[in-house]
């Protein structure tokens, strides 16, 4: 049986729109949109047997992609895509998908990234893995009538 997927794998890449080669941008999509359509393609059976759930996490990234990260972005952005539409084509098998739109989360990745950009890492400035997993938890938790489809989860300020 299988009631739950959540898809988190992801890679970034860092780098002008001219210095990224083709390679990168293959490898970035291979894994964070390819990578996700084929395992969900895989499941879909199993999911639909229980009604499932399928959480994707995605990035606030794409509401304005900063300079540096197209590759990355760009392969969100389609990521979206891909969910929506799975989002309308499963919900009459039962299935709920959920995009969900991480801000800066403290993991090694953000720490490359902040040296990428050349700032400090600290990481009571970002998102922790616990909040992240608390929030993944509340879409669980919702009850069967409700299909939670989106939501931003960033860190509070203070």
């Amino acid at each position: 049986r299988l009631s739950l997927l959540v898809h988190c794998a992801g890679l970034f890449a860092y780098g002008t729109v001219g210095d990224t080669s083709a390679k990168v941008w293959q490898d970035v999509f291979s894994t964070n949109l390819f990578g996700v359509v084929e395992l969900t393609r895989l499941l879909l059976p199993a999911l639909r047997s229980t009604r499932g759930r399928i959480i994707i996490v995605n990035s606030t990234a794409i509401s304005g992609s900063p300079a540096n990260r197209a590759a990355y972005t760009a392969s969100k952005l389609a990521l979206k895509a891909f969910a929506e539409a799975t989002q309308q084509e499963e919900l009459d098998n039962g299935i709920r998908v959920t995009s969900v739109y991480l801000g800066r989360v403290a993991t090694k990745t953000q720490q490359a990234v902040r040296k990428a950009e050349g700032g400090p890492f600290d990481p009571a400035n970002y998102l922790s893995a616990a909040s992240v997993a608390a929030a993944f938890l509340w879409v669980v938790a919702a009850p069967d009538d409700a299909h939670i489809t989106e939501f931003e989860v960033k860190r509070t300020r203070g």
